[in-house]
């Protein structure tokens, strides 16, 4: 989530927060808040009937005895030595004896460094050893909501009676994967959700719903998740036609509220239901399995029955009847109804198209001849549908003429609302065309779009109308700089490409950059970016930003595209284009904004092309503009890590980043965690320095964005888990069991080695051997591996007392550096090749240049071992270096301990 966004949704709970009251109400609040929030049962003190607390016990507590919490609106809760706070944690104390953990919730806000004091001086009270306190203020019970409780429906549906401000920021962001409500004329079918149920419960968490289209099955799923509701954390919903291979959940987030969540993080971590709507015949449920936490499920639904799936029967009679007669003045007369069942059996969305039919005025006698001509419905006869929608095209023609326009079922609904209005939504919907979709789409049944494609009402001037209309939507959502662009491109995409190829309109490719990865990137549909720029210049009217950012995105896209092929190839392709940058900066009617962008991006491109000093120079003019971007620091911190001279420099860009992310807002997740990720491993002293200055800042970045499903999280928390390894264990095991891994088939080739160096460096600090095999399964899953992956690999083979396999890994290396040297030394070393590892190790030294002097200490101790092995008198020499040029610490104690013991 944008800190922008979390600071505003946190001001606007801790209002909501502060104006609960009475106390009761509170109380309730803070009892509903702690059960989501905690991962223990509590039990809660009730209210009388004259809605007063029954008194004699605290507020909560668990069975077991481990937590106690008080509630607290007293306006002074924060004041002077905090009497209020004393006199509680003292009732929790006396009442309950036994608890660890003490909560202190108030609905005040408390003043800067006054909680910090107040748990300070209790800690040393005799009756607070081996007990924690926790004080939650109103800010930090808004924070905890927006971090953690977001993505939970049911927590929202519990909190949100006391706190309105949550209906408001969830309607705010629309909820993504959100599971469609159930239609009005949906026939309840208890059988059908009880043959579902019986399939979960003998056969895992994955149950699929079979039957041809039409059928109900998506519907049923939908009633599912309604009935059973309170089971689950959340409920999301996902169009099967998204995935094409199990793989592809890792590329799906859930959005509450404004935050992404990881699908599959989710299902591990919550109890999750997930329905997986008309799923390729290409994914089976044994693959999906795996995937479900405990209380997690999966419903798919499918076209194609297999075995043990649940086939949705035909309609009875009487359910029949119950859809062509609703509504109706006039019902189906009996004779009549017995030939629709005979011709095309309970189908239930052909009785819903015929009771809609019948409302629009055509007779019975006229659908009885109909279905006359009709001898049965079979999978893929479209038939029926399209007499049926004929008859509607007077009511129904400008609506469905989109959907041609489309040539897709689904269309994104701030679209639609722009392009036939919410009277045309509602029609649709009204007539029971659609299908259970998205919130944020409206999608028509398969079998309606198959006719409505058949029917050509579209016409040239609709088709240029709806054309103007998407481009003026998405220019306006360019604007917003929001989730909608996205979800629009992902719903438009074919669409979209459809348009590119027919009419490359800046708008349709700056939505189709915005969602292709490199490997999905169409080069034909992008004009030439030096054209597109000439074309900008000739022009007598001012560029609109559209028109910019097509052409600054095209060129970006195009490299990570080149890149693929080869990275030379890239970057003399990139080169080449340098002068759009200056062609573009050029421009009339620019703002300033906009014009830091130009440079800025101008700048990562020279960098991209080896041109460092060019580059270096522009992001230090973009710093001294009137916008110093966050993004241009951190390019800086890459530039200058690269030279001994400039480290210093490079430590103060990113101090000044990382400070500036400490104040909401002020920089992005993704600009500080890439920060993390860029700080030269040679920064030695100031590198450990600033993991410590800032570690609180560091670990809440990590945690929030790695719940978010940001792989991102993942990469930062490998920088900073080698130094938290050796310094701060207790931080490195608190944030890894904060952080949810994914499975290694899920992840791109950097992060699977990001999750190995996580899993090497915890297994350091505790159970190692789990770890380790753990963090094995994520090195050898990487597929393209970099020569640091490769060293990192062998190291892990080393720690795990497999040297020839370490040997071998390490010799993969083409070029290795210093690191790789020291490494492969200690695995032939480990294999008696006490030779072969005095070369490497003497190597290694040789190629260690003053930057990596700090560690030259840890060279020497290995050498110290291998001249020993060998025989060598002088050894000792080594290990007595060794011990002089290492700094004060951990590693200087250990190599006085050897020195004293050889």
């Amino acid at each position: 989530m944008r800190e922008s966004l979390r600071a505003d949704y946190t001001a606007r709970l801790m209002d909501g927060i502060g104006r609960i009251g009475p106390g009761p109400m509170f109380e309730r609040f803070g009892a509903k808040f702690l059960d989501h929030h905690l991962d223990v049962v509590l039990v809660h003190r009730g209210l009388n009937a004259q809605l007063s607390p029954v008194g004699h016990t605290i507020d909560s507590y668990d069975d077991a005895g481990g937590v106690g919490a008080e509630y607290s609106i007293d306006q002074d809760y924060f004041s002077g030595s905090m009497p209020k706070a004393r006199d509680d944690l003292l009732h929790v104390l006396r009442k309950h004896p036994t608890v660890a953990d003490i909560y202190l919730l108030s609905s005040r806000k408390a003043g800067e460094g006054i909680i910090p004091a107040f748990t300070q001086r209790t800690q040393h009270w005799p009756g607070m050893l081996a007990r924690a306190l926790h004080v939650y203020d109103a800010r930090r019970i808004a924070e905890v909501i927006v971090d953690e409780l977001l993505p939970s429906d049911a927590a929202i549906d519990d909190l949100v009676e006391h706190l309105p401000a949550l209906a408001a920021i969830i309607d705010d962001a629309a909820a993504s994967l959100a599971v469609p409500g159930v239609d009005s004329r949906h026939v309840d079918r208890p059988e059908v959700g009880a043959m579902i149920a019986d399939a979960l419960a003998a056969r895992g968490p994955v149950a699929t719903i079979a039957g041809i289209g039409g059928l109900g099955k998506s519907e049923a799923a939908a009633a599912y998740a309604e009935e059973h509701r309170g089971r689950y954390d959340t409920c999301m919903w996902i169009d099967g036609d998204t995935l094409r291979r199990t793989a592809d959940l890792k590329a799906i987030a859930l959005w509450r509220g404004g935050d992404s969540r990881n699908v599959a993080a989710m299902l591990r971590a919550h109890r999750c239901l997930l329905i997986i709507d008309d799923i390729a015949d290409t994914i089976g449920a044994d693959e999906l399995a795996p995937l479900c936490g405990d209380g997690s499920h999966i419903i798919l639904t499918r076209r194609t029955p297999r075995e043990g799936d649940v086939v949705v029967p035909m309609l009875l009679r009487d359910e029949a009847r119950a859809i062509l007669d609703q509504g109706l003045a006039d019902p189906c007369p009996d004779a009549i109804l017995d030939a629709l069942l005979h011709t095309v059996g309970g189908h239930p969305l052909s009785l819903a198209l015929l009771n809609r039919v019948v409302k629009d005025g055509t007779s019975w006698n006229d659908i009885a001849e109909d279905c006359a001509a009709i001898p049965e419905l079979t999978l893929g006869d479209q038939r029926l549908a399209d007499r049926l929608l004929g008859r509607l095209r007077s009511a129904l023609g400008h609506e469905l003429q989109l959907f041609e326009w489309m040539g897709q079922a689904s269309c994104d609904l701030r679209f639609l609302r722009r392009a036939i209005g919410g009277i045309g939504i509602a029609k649709l919907r009204q007539h029971g065309l659609t299908a259970p979709d998205r919130p944020s789409t409206l999608r028509l049944h398969d079998i309606i779009q198959a006719s409505v494609m058949t029917q050509r009402w579209l016409t040239p001037e609709r088709m240029a109308t709806l054309d103007d209309t998407l481009e003026n939507v998405i220019e306006a959502l360019m604007a917003e700089e929001g989730l909608a662009l996205r979800v629009l491109a992902s719903t438009m995409r074919a669409k979209l490409e459809v348009l590119a190829a027919r009419d490359p309109r800046p708008a349709f490719l700056v939505a189709l950059l915005e969602i292709w990865k490199p490997g999905e990137t169409r080069p034909d549909l992008l004009p030439d970016p030096a054209d597109a720029a000439e074309a900008l210049a000739v022009n007598a009217a001012a560029p609109r930003s559209a028109q910019v950012r097509a052409v600054l995105e095209t060129i970006e896209g195009l490299y990570r595209h080149d890149k693929l092929a080869s990275v030379g190839g890239a970057k003399d392709n990139l080169r080449a284009r340098l002068p759009v940058y200056e062609r573009l900066a050029a421009l009339g009617g620019l703002d300033s904004r906009t014009e830091t962008e130009i440079r800025h991006h101008y700048a990562k491109a020279l960098k991209n092309v080896g041109r460092d000093a060019e580059a270096q120079a522009m992001f230090e003019e973009v710093l001294e503009g009137p916008h110093p971007l966050p993004a241009s620091r951190l390019q800086l911190v890459r530039l200058y890590g690269r030279a001994k001279e400039r480290v210093d420099c490079a430590a103060e860009q990113a101090d000044i980043v990382l400070t500036a992310a400490g104040a909401a807002g002020a920089v992005s997740s993704n600009v500080a965690l890439a920060t993390l990720q860029s700080l030269p491993s040679a920064g030695g002293k100031w590198r450990q320095a600033l993991f410590d200055k800032h570690a609180d800042l560091i670990e809440r970045e990590i945690v929030v964005a790695a719940k978010a499903g940001a792989e991102d999280a993942l990469l930062a928390f490998a920088a900073v888990a080698r130094h938290w390894s050796w310094h701060d264990r207790d931080r490195l095991l608190r944030v890894f069991a904060s952080v949810e891994l994914i499975d290694p088939l899920m992840l791109d080739d950097r992060t699977r080695a990001a999750c190995g160096e996580v899993f090497a460096e915890v297994g350091k600090a505790q159970d190692g051997a789990a770890f380790q095999k753990q963090a094995l399964r994520y090195y050898e899953a990487v597929e393209a591996p970099t020569d640091f992956g490769l060293q990192k690999h062998g190291q892990l083979l080393i720690e795990m007392d497999q040297p020839a396999e370490a040997e071998a890994v390490l010799l993969r290396i083409a070029e290795p550096g210093a690191f790789a040297l020291y490494r492969l030394s200690q695995a032939q070393l480990a294999l008696d090749k006490a030779a072969d590892a005095l070369i490497a190790i003497d190597t290694a030294l040789a190629r260690l240049d003053s930057k990596q002097a700090y560690f030259r200490s840890s060279f020497l101790a290995q050498r110290y071992d291998v001249r020993r092995a060998l025989n060598d008198s002088d050894a000792r020499d080594d290990l007595d270096e060794a011990h002089r040029l290492c700094e004060p610490g951990k590693y200087k104690d250990f190599l006085g301990g050897r020195l004293a013991a050889s």
